[in-house]
């Protein structure tokens, strides 16, 4: 039996129909705001329970075989200065699919106290904001977090070629001892991390390894990888956490001059400090990208992107309002972190979260409304 209502939305300036599901002759009540009777250890212990549960999906995922694509569009497409591959990363690929539907399950069953029966329930009871986030995520990924994130031959640029035939013979003389013939080191680096003690016939291959293995050229060990990556994973269920900041006097924080011009001193304080957080890291992002010579690309693609929304909303006119839902601001942001460093990843990481908690806890609302 389904009825239809009514109903407003907090954080959102519009009203949506909700779906009213009786199970078992029992209401199916969805819940958009926190439990304000749960204490803060709840959340807090949440958090710390669902990082402490994907911590071993960051370290399997050390373990899944890069491939090497042999391409050097591939490597040239997404090349900047701290990342130049040909090797597609199966094993970040499955990280950030996997990670998708929990980061959307943790908004569910944490922020919003398990209210919606499921983990993967919509706001109106069903499945549709889940299904269209697992075809959002590989976007995401192919645009930025393919850089962002780290695997082993993320850095590849001008490595020394060993020559096996040289490894081989020196084997069968005797040089070197726990050689199989079999084996295919393609780099200095890869023969020397298993051959930590080389004899002095390899002294000019360590004198290379020195030269080479720097940011042009560098094979990262699996404890790199895992370290690096669950620095994201705590930073992604940091931004998950948004639900918090919608709460109080926060809920007033929405960028129409209507709602702005009513402000308390606090609210611009948040306000100026978040501009100048954007200038900072878009100059950041500026230098990054210019030293990869790619800021161009970006620039280019920053005026389509914002072009489009302009457009759009002057052909709609006075039909309906644009309206910058965060889960679009968290959705745009990751766009742009296309850059491998701490900072990059920890912002590309945080703003996932805040794209994610928005289609969990509202859906895809419709930008022009």
């Amino acid at each position: 039996m389904d009825s239809e209502q009514s109903f407003s939305t907090h954080g959102c300036n519009s009203s949506l129909p909700m779906k009213q599901r009786f199970i078992a002759e029992e209401k199916f009540v969805v819940t958009d705001d926190p439990n304000e009777d749960n204490p803060p250890s709840y959340y807090f212990n949440g958090y710390i329970t669902y990082v402490l549960f994907c911590m071993p999906l960051t370290f399997l995922m050390t373990f899944i075989p890069e491939w090497n694509t042999g391409s050097e569009l591939y490597a040239d497409f997404y090349e900047r200065r701290t990342f130049y591959t040909q090797y597609f990363s199966l094993g970040k690929f499955l990280y950030w699919m996997i990670l998708a539907p929990i980061g959307f399950a943790f908004v569910v069953t944490i922020n919003l106290d398990n209210e919606r029966r499921t983990p993967f329930t919509s706001r109106d009871g069903s499945f549709k904001d889940i299904k269209k986030l697992m075809l959002v995520a590989p976007i995401l990924f192919f645009a930025s977090a393919n850089i962002f994130l780290r695997d082993t031959y993320d850095m590849r640029r001008d490595c020394p070629v060993i020559d096996t035939n040289f490894i081989q013979e020196s084997y069968e003389k005797g040089f070197i001892q726990n050689w199989e013939p079999s084996t295919n080191f393609e780099t200095i680096g890869e023969l020397a991390h298993d051959h930590k003690e080389l004899p002095e016939i390899f002294d000019s291959i360590t004198k290379n390894l020195e030269e080479f293995e720097d940011v042009r050229c560098h094979t990262y060990t699996r404890s790199e990888v895992f370290w690096y990556n669950f620095v994201h994973l705590i930073f992604f269920f940091l931004g998950l956490n948004f639900t918090h900041l919608d709460q109080g006097i926060l809920q007033d924080f929405t960028l129409d001059w209507e709602v702005m011009k009513n402000w308390p001193a606090m609210l611009w304080g948040v306000f100026i400090s978040l501009i100048g957080f954007l200038i900072f890291t878009l100059y950041h992002l500026f230098v990054l990208y210019r030293e990869s010579e790619v800021l161009g690309y970006y620039l280019i693609f920053l005026v389509l992107y914002i072009s489009y929304f302009v457009i759009k909303t002057w052909i709609l006119g006075s039909k309906r309002e644009l309206h910058i839902h965060h889960y679009v601001l968290g959705f745009s942001v990751v766009l742009f972190c296309g850059y491998q460093s701490y900072y990059v990843t920890i912002l590309g990481a945080i703003f996932t979260g805040i794209f994610i908690e928005g289609i969990s806890r509202w859906g895809f609302d419709p930008i022009w409304e």
